[in-house]
């Protein structure tokens, strides 16, 4: 033992002997063996390591584990991802989706529907958002630009005839309507418009769904042409679509702002060049009223295919509000959603005349004291 400094004394001698230090041997702490909330063992481990694992059969990805310095085991991260999700591919889908004759095969529309669908299911959405965290960031947009791609096919895909209503198909999370018209309004979803039975099972939420769109056929200016569209209803993708935005200065921006109702989208072929007049209107009955502040707001896809995508409002306004539903009109057709904040403001209200106003100050004051 040694002090870690000397006084030199009178007689021209140090204090105390100079000090030796020695090196403390320290036992490394370590995080014990322990089991996680989805069952996956976790091996003893030292401090200030990661361990990493494979996922499981069916997904890509792994899973990472950090034992800190104090010898606690951090929460595992679960980087894992669905292969069927990670192989989404616009261009393959769209090229498989038309015959040689260019008329709609039902089939594979069907079938096509069912996957998109089940990848924008609620139980994928841990896989979604590991996903948004990796370098494949825009996958999810590439969904929607699938099903953009199948709609624009559909719509041209149609047999023009007088009996035709076009054609309308309900899965569990996506409902598309496709059909032909002239010099007539367009509605979606369309009340003269049943669902098959074939689809019956998974048509609940649509036969209840109180969200809409209505685009008047004064904003399609040629009343000789006849047009083809495609309207699409996605159930929810509140959990699975980032929250990232175009804010006042156009700037990209992460927000609290939650998609609060279904996402609308309408297609038209020939596509209309001018900006909308009368523009189209979209009815969002609002799945959660605690929310507040409405943006009506579209995806706006990556330029190129580059980058991410993220939400705008540009050519979108908020027509009326509540509680319960917002009305947005937009001069421009493509995929819509209304955001809002997942908390109310709270508004401090002053009276307008001092006597009512001075009784609660008197109030609050004797309250504190």
């Amino acid at each position: 033992m040694a002090y870690k400094s000397g006084l030199c004394l009178s007689t021209g001698s140090w204090s105390s002997t100079s000090p030796t230090c020695v090196k403390e041997v320290q036992t490394p702490k370590t995080c014990k063996e322990n089991v996680d909330s989805r069952g996956l063992t976790w091996s003893e481990t030292i401090s200030g390591n990661t361990k990493d694992k494979r996922c499981p059969s069916g997904f890509t990805g792994s899973i990472s584990r950090t034992c800190c310095a104090g010898g606690e085991w951090n929460l595992p991260q679960y980087n894992c991802v669905r292969e069927s999700i990670v192989k989404v591919n616009e261009t393959t889908v769209a090229g498989v989706l038309t015959t040689s004759s260019g008329i709609i095969n039902k089939n594979i529309t069907d079938a096509f529907l069912e996957i998109a669908s089940n990848l924008v299911d609620e139980s994928n959405q841990e896989s979604w958002k590991s996903l948004s965290q990796s370098e494949n960031k825009d996958e999810l947009a590439r969904v929607l630009k699938a099903v953009d791609s199948l709609a624009e096919i559909l719509s041209n895909s149609i047999e023009v005839g007088p009996e035709n209503n076009g054609t309308l198909i309900v899965k569990k999370n996506i409902a598309i309507d496709v059909k032909k018209f002239s010099n007539k309004d367009v509605l979606f979803p369309d009340p003269e418009k049943t669902v098959s039975d074939k689809d019956d099972a998974n048509a609940d939420w649509f036969k209840q769904a109180r969200s809409s769109l209505r685009l008047e056929a004064a904003a399609l200016k040629n009343k000789s042409v006849q047009y083809a569209t495609a309207a699409v209803m996605y159930r929810d993708l509140s959990k699975i679509l980032p929250n990232k935005r175009n804010n006042t200065n156009n700037n990209e921006e992460d927000t609290d702002d939650v998609i609060n109702a279904p996402i609308l989208s309408l297609t038209i072929s020939p596509p209309l060049s001018d900006k909308l007049n009368p523009p189209l209107q979209l009815n969002f009955t609002h799945d959660m009223t605690n929310f507040s502040n409405p943006l009506c707001s579209y995806w706006a896809f990556p330029n190129g295919n580059i980058g991410q995508g993220l939400w705008s409002s540009e050519g979108c306004i908020v027509k009326t509000t509540n509680t319960n539903y917002t009305i947005c009109l937009c001069d421009h057709l493509t995929n819509f959603a209304v955001l809002m904040s997942p908390s109310l403001k709270i508004c401090l209200c002053v009276f307008k005349f001092f006597n009512l106003f001075y009784p609660l100050m008197f109030m609050t004051y004797n309250f504190v004291a």
